[in-house]
């Protein structure tokens, strides 16, 4: 599982779910939907109801809301 103390490119898949990105984030789902459809959060569609986000998308993420 990820978890927030360890976050780094070389311990995180390519590409996350979205129940995975809230979980590093601990948010509930209905706000990481929120977080990207303002365009805070990258992420891709993979089918009609499946989205990812890239390791490094959410990791500038994180960045950015640190600052």
């Amino acid at each position: 599982m990820l978890n927030g103390n360890n976050l780094n490119l070389e311990n995180m898949p390519a590409f996350l779910t979205v129940r995975e990105v809230c979980q590093v984030l601990r948010v509930q789902r209905s706000k990481c939907y929120e977080i990207m459809r303002s365009g805070q959060l990258e992420y891709i569609q993979v089918g009609p109801r499946s989205r990812r986000i890239s390791a490094l998308a959410l990791l500038r993420f994180i960045e950015e809301a640190q600052s």
